[in-house]
C-alpha cells in the first residue's frame, strides 16, 4: 500500500532544498526592487546570483547600484575573459571599494567603470585604484567654479539660449563643464553653481 509521508517530513525536506531560480528571481524583484529583466539575468547562474546577493547584503540599500554595476561592467569583463567570479570573490579583488565610492558620491558611475577596467588591466586591487586622484570626484566648489566660468565664457550661444528659456541649453553647459573636468566634477555641484551664475 502507498504510504503518504507525514506533513512535517515534507516541510523538513522542502526547507532543505536550495532556492529554485524562479523563486530567487521573484525574491530579487521583491526584496531588492530589481526589474524583471535584471533579476532574470542575475539568476541565470547560481554563482552570479550568490555573488550579487553577497554584495547587495553588505551594501546598505545600494542593491540597485550593485546590480547595475554587475550587469554593466562585471558581466562584460566575465564575457571578455578579463576576470572570473572566483577571482572577484577573493578578498584582494573585491569590488566593494568601487561600489562604496559610488554609493557615497565620491565616484561617478563612469569613473567606477574606468576604475574597474584599470584594476583588471594592471592587476591592481580595487581598494588601491579608488584612491587614485583621477578617480576622485571633484566636489570642492572652488575647483569646480573655475571650470564653470570657463564653460560659460566658451559657450555663449548656449548661455543665451538658456536665458531665452531653452532648458536643454543648460544641459549643454553642464556637459561642457564635465568635459573640462574629464567627468570628475560632481554634477550636483556643477548644476548648483551654474544655476547661481546664470540667474
Amino acid at each position: 500500500p502507498f504510504l503518504a509521508p507525514r506533513r512535517e517530513l515534507v516541510e523538513e525536506v522542502r526547507a532543505k532544498l536550495p532556492e529554485m531560480p524562479d523563486q530567487r528571481r521573484a525574491r530579487f524583484i521583491r526584496e531588492y526592487a530589481l526589474s524583471t529583466k535584471d533579476a532574470a539575468t542575475l539568476t541565470e547562474s547560481r554563482d552570479l546570483a550568490d555573488y550579487f546577493e553577497d554584495l547587495a547584503r553588505r551594501a546598505d540599500g545600494a542593491a540597485k547600484g550593485t546590480a547595475n554595476f554587475l550587469l554593466r561592467d562585471v558581466l562584460r569583463a566575465l564575457k571578455e575573459g578579463r576576470a572570473t567570479l572566483a577571482q572577484l570573490r577573493e578578498p584582494r579583488w573585491t569590488i566593494a571599494p568601487i561600489l562604496d565610492a559610488v554609493s557615497s558620491g565620491a565616484m561617478s558611475s563612469s569613473q567606477a567603470s574606468t576604475a574597474f577596467s584599470t584594476g583588471l588591466a594592471d592587476q591592481t586591487p580595487f581598494s588601491e585604484v579608488v584612491r587614485r586622484p583621477e578617480y576622485q570626484r571633484l566636489s570642492d566648489e572652488s575647483a569646480v567654479a573655475t571650470a564653470v566660468e570657463e564653460a560659460i565664457a566658451e559657450n555663449d550661444a548656449a548661455v543665451k539660449a538658456y536665458r531665452a528659456g531653452k532648458p536643454q541649453a543648460f544641459e549643454a553647459i553642464v556637459g561642457a563643464v564635465m568635459k573640462k573636468t574629464r567627468g570628475r566634477a560632481n554634477s550636483s555641484v556643477v548644476r548648483t553653481l551654474l544655476k547661481q551664475r546664470l540667474a
